[in-house]
């Protein structure tokens, strides 16, 4: 969930920084190039993190479905069709 999330985001941030400083050591980074003079580091802008979100879902069987199944299945039915 949310944890996952937020390690990769850090992972990722800190990937970031190692390539800015990787650019900066070989005479410029991404947005300086090599014979700019040398400015500030511009600053890794916070990432959104992804946040739970729910889905409300309403299913319907009619009487067809009901007759082709059985009332018995009906249930089983629609769970797993739900859950594909």
């Amino acid at each position: 969930g949310s944890e996952f999330s937020q390690q990769v985001e850090q992972e990722r941030e800190h990937w970031e920084q190692e390539q800015e400083q990787e650019q900066r050591q070989q005479g410029g980074d991404r947005n300086n190039g090599p014979d700019r003079e040398y400015e500030r580091p511009r600053r890794i802008s916070p990432r959104s993190i992804s946040k739970e979100r729910w889905v409300e879902t309403m299913v319907v069987g009619d009487s067809k479905l009901v007759d082709y199944h059985g009332s018995g299945n009906v249930e089983s039915y629609i769970f797993t069709i739900m859950n594909m």
